[in-house]
């Protein structure tokens, strides 16, 4: 047992005390400061700098690293280049960046260098190779074909980060160890990937395929074979017998009927979060609002009676009752919601949570969409790519 008042698990805790925002923003002011002060910017010690400015270096592989090495040798040359306080760079803006920073943090660096020299040219590289094979001949020495990484480390920086920008695979190559190497790990993490979606996506087109399987209205269509055209029958027996009779009319699109049940159920909700959201939008009701919406309610009943009875246009009682459901669940949500401690339940409050509820079911309609869709009609249309039908 531990002496600590603990017992073993505690002894790899860290009980250093943490480190407060503040004192993490001051220590950045103060960096900031001093390198402003030595770049020859104009610093406020012991106060918030003004006029922050930082440099994003975007991504998109060796491309990406190669434009932003050009941006940065053109701002220094206009000597734009200490202007900047902040540096924030990804992938192949990170190779660029990453390398700068480093360089930037070398101890033989002058103090007012703020970017490296141009690259040396070819003439030059070859007089330094020449003058390393000299000197080893003087010292009666052999010494192996010098290349350029060797010559240009630490001495051309801008070169030797030339040099290493096939970074993935520094060995290009059918035989090298880096190209296969890259093969094995690309290889790995497509089937990780695949092994983790792929069970996933066919169990949410099962669940897709079952929602029609289990409806008495579609479930014989599924037993249609396009290649014999002819139902598969299941009988009493072990076997299964055909029905060569011509396709039942209306099936597919009883079967698109309820693949776009759920979605538009989904989708009414969402309808009703933008509506209720435009009512809540007005923050001052004038007599005129009032009238407005009273004369628009009063001419979307009068409407949906003329389609109705003069029009003869049906429409359901399943979407009226859609319609009153989603009223009802949404009203439940609202007032079940648990509101930040301290925070106004003020109008801008609840247009925010319609917009939340307005943005999950207008996304899970388009979800469950595509899912049904393809659930549907997806071995249709393998179908007739195999068989042309």
């Amino acid at each position: 047992m531990s002496t600590s008042g603990c017992d073993d698990r505690c002894d790899d805790l860290d009980f250093t005390p943490r480190i407060r925002f503040r004192a993490v923003l001051d220590g950045e002011v103060d960096e900031i400061n001093e390198r402003r002060k030595a770049a020859g910017e104009p610093a406020t010690p012991g106060a918030r700098p003004t006029g922050l400015a930082g440099l994003a270096l975007s991504g998109g592989g060796i491309r990406s690293a190669t434009f932003n090495l050009g941006l940065l040798q053109a701002l220094a040359a206009a000597k734009k280049l200490t202007r900047f306080d902040y540096l924030s760079t990804v992938s192949g803006g990170g190779y660029c960046g990453g390398w700068w920073s480093a360089w930037l943090s070398r101890d033989d660096r002058k103090k007012s260098d703020i970017f490296p020299a141009d690259e040396s040219t070819e003439y030059q590289r070859d007089e330094r190779r020449a003058a390393i094979q000299q000197r080893a001949i003087d010292d009666h020495y052999e010494v192996a074909q010098v290349n350029d990484s060797a010559i240009s480390a630490g001495i051309d920086p801008i070169h030797h980060l030339r040099l290493f920008s096939n970074f993935l695979t520094p060995r290009t190559g059918l035989l090298s160890g880096d190209t296969w190497r890259a093969i094995a790990v690309i290889g790995r993490n497509l089937i990780l990937t695949w092994m983790t979606l792929l069970p996933i996506l066919l169990a949410t087109i099962m669940l897709g395929q079952a929602w029609f399987a289990l409806s008495p209205a579609t479930q014989k269509g599924f037993r249609w074979r396009n290649d014999l055209n002819a139902y598969a029958l299941h009988s009493e027996s072990s076997y299964d017998t055909l029905q060569t009779i011509e396709r039942l009319p209306g099936e597919l699109f009883d079967r698109l009927q309820w693949a776009l049940l759920v979605p538009a159920l989904l989708y009414v909700g969402s309808v009703v979060c933008v509506v209720l959201w435009m009512i809540l939008g007005r923050r001052c009701w004038a007599f005129r609002d009032k009238v407005v919406l009273a004369l628009s309610g009063i001419a979307f009943f009068l409407l949906t009676w003329y389609m109705i009875d003069v029009l003869s246009i049906p429409i359901s009682p399943k979407f009226l009752g859609a319609l009153v459901a989603w009223l009802i669940v949404i009203g439940i949500l609202l007032l079940l919601w648990t509101r930040p401690q301290g925070e106004k339940s003020d109008l801008d409050y609840w247009r925010n949570r319609l917009v939340y509820i307005q943005t999950a079911t207008l996304k899970w309609s388009a979800f469950s969409a595509a899912v049904l869709l393809f659930a549907a009609f997806g071995h249709e249309i393998v179908d007739f790519l195999l068989f042309n039908q």
